[in-house]
């Protein structure tokens, strides 16, 4: 799970563009990623806005061997222009 977590995570926060908003994938093995991203509203310590900034974030949930519900969540706050090429 934590595997299948990190490369999702990897992926998506490598993009060039976000686009707001939630997708599902799976289930495997019995567990049900979904990909969130969201746009967030931070400032510098001089109050400027940071524009561009996204949490990006995996959410995995399955039912464990006693049919007990568990969710893990790896995220990144990652600057949308980072991997743009600027060439």
């Amino acid at each position: 799970v934590q595997r299948r977590m990190e490369s999702f995570l990897t992926e998506v926060s490598k993009q060039t563009r976000f686009e707001p908003g939630q997708e599902s994938y799976g289930p495997f093995d019995g567990v049900i990623y979904t990909v969130l991203i969201e746009e967030m509203e931070l400032a510098n310590m001089d109050g400027q806005p940071l524009n561009g900034m996204f949490r990006v974030a995996v959410i995995a949930d399955w039912n464990d061997d006693d049919g007990q519900e568990v969710s893990r969540v790896a995220e990144v706050i990652r600057y949308e222009q980072l991997y743009q090429n600027t060439q």
